[in-house]
């Protein structure tokens, strides 16, 4: 599982939702083989049910040091797997807002 580390630098855009997606970037610590899978949440404290937030992601992505993507797989509704952890410094991710407007 993807724990962070010390640092925790996550980064969400909440001025460009003009397609309803947060876009978030995590600029994680070293990685290695053992934290080499990203886990969403699939329960929210005090909700009793399941949440399962990786069904709201709708696109995952790794780059190395030169900005090249690197591979992801999605191995679970809440899991994606980097193909390379050890040059993975930066993941973008895109969630659907869930706010239903009336």
């Amino acid at each position: 599982m993807y724990h962070l580390l010390r640092s925790k630098n996550f980064f969400v855009n909440l001025n460009d939702r003009s397609d309803d997606l947060f876009k978030v970037t995590l600029i994680p610590e070293k990685l290695s083989e053992e934290n080499k899978i990203y886990q969403f949440a699939s329960t929210a404290p005090g909700t009793y049910q399941t949440m399962d937030i990786g069904r709201f992601v709708r696109s995952f992505k790794a780059y190395d040091s030169n900005g090249a993507e690197l591979g992801t797989k999605q191995i679970s509704t809440n899991q994606w797997e980097l193909a390379e952890p050890a040059r993975t410094v930066k993941v973008v991710y895109t969630v659907a807002e869930t706010w239903i407007h009336r």
